[in-house]
């Protein structure tokens, strides 16, 4: 495979507000095209299939949607990486059902172990409960609380749990087997769309929510996304996207969780530099504190570009549990 080293290269920068009532849908979607090319260029990069599960349960009563799971697998690895239910139906089972049904699912694809991360404040407790052991964490990830990263083996004992059968819930199960994470971002939206969706909304709300209700502030979450272009084949080389938390008089955070490169460029130290800057300026531009990395290889790759915890935008780091 050739490399190709690109040093002319175009850099854009897009910030866009969560839940707005009159959004820029210009905006989203030129931040939904980088993302959903950032995607394409991480299934390229893996070689297994990956399967996807989404979930949604309705109360039959009242028509409206309570409780969203949507998690991934690939090389025997599960990852429940979003899991809302209704803040005023926690405690009531909703969640313990849905999870059960997502562990039975896993089983039945032979995964192994599964993994979840989660903020302090939303349900650390839920999963320690269920044999789930804390591996890493990053401190002060979000306003003062720490971004918990759990695993567990899962075994048949699991699949004894018996899930809820009440009548007044409607459970909607979806699977994919080979699924191109890519495929979330195309229209028309199909039900695991949705339900992707539906529970990123739903943690966003319950974020905010319970951080205004912590200190009486009022948050605003935007999106963001950067991408790198060569100039001379017009080709997105680099990505990176994620959200930022905007609000705190003492100071916003940066969250990236997806990003994105294409294998057979090297970016030259000028390109790297430039990126940088970027990251850098759009930071700056929202009164951006710190920089919390949603993956361990989203850290890697902001160290090589030169992040640290003491720098103008320091890193918040993971931190490993011996």
């Amino acid at each position: 495979m050739q490399i190709s080293k690109v040093s002319n290269i175009s850099i854009n920068s897009f910030v866009v507000e969560l839940e707005k009532e009159n959004p820029d849908v210009e905006l989203i979607d030129k931040i939904s095209s980088i993302q959903q090319h950032a995607l394409r260029l991480i299934f390229c990069e893996i070689k297994s299939k990956i399967k996807v599960l989404a979930i949604r349960v309705t109360d039959i009563n009242s028509n409206q949607e309570i409780a969203h799971l949507y998690a991934t697998g690939i090389d025997g690895i599960f990852s429940l990486e979003f899991l809302c239910v209704k803040k005023n139906l926690r405690n009531t089972g909703i969640g313990s059902a849905v999870y059960t049904l997502a562990v039975q699912q896993a089983l039945n694809w032979n995964m192994q172990e599964i993994k979840v991360c989660t903020y302090k404040f939303q349900a650390p407790e839920f999963y320690s409960k269920r044999g789930f052991i804390e591996k890493s964490n990053i401190p002060n990830a979000l306003e003062g609380f720490s971004l918990d990263f759990f695993e567990k083996k899962i075994s048949e004992e699991d699949r004894k749990v018996s899930p809820s059968n009440s009548e007044q819930l409607r459970f909607e199960v979806y699977t994919e087997d080979n699924f191109n994470l890519s495929d979330l971002y195309k229209e028309p939206k199909n039900e695991i769309r949705k339900i992707y969706e539906s529970s990123i909304s739903g943690l966003v709300d319950y974020n905010l929510k319970f951080l205004t209700n912590h200190d009486q502030i009022q948050r605003i979450y935007r999106q963001f996304a950067i991408s790198s272009t060569d100039k001379k084949t017009g080709e997105i080389v680099f990505i990176l996207a994620g959200h930022i938390l905007t609000g705190n008089p003492k100071g916003s955070t940066m969250i990236p969780d997806t990003i994105g490169k294409v294998p057979e460029f090297v970016i030259n130290q000028n390109g790297l530099d430039e990126i940088r800057n970027t990251i850098l300026d759009t930071a700056k531009k929202e009164e951006c504190t710190s920089i919390v990395p949603y993956d361990y290889k989203i850290e890697i790759v902001l160290e090589q570009l030169g992040f640290s915890s003491d720098g103008k935008l320091p890193l918040r780091k993971m931190q490993f549990k011996k």
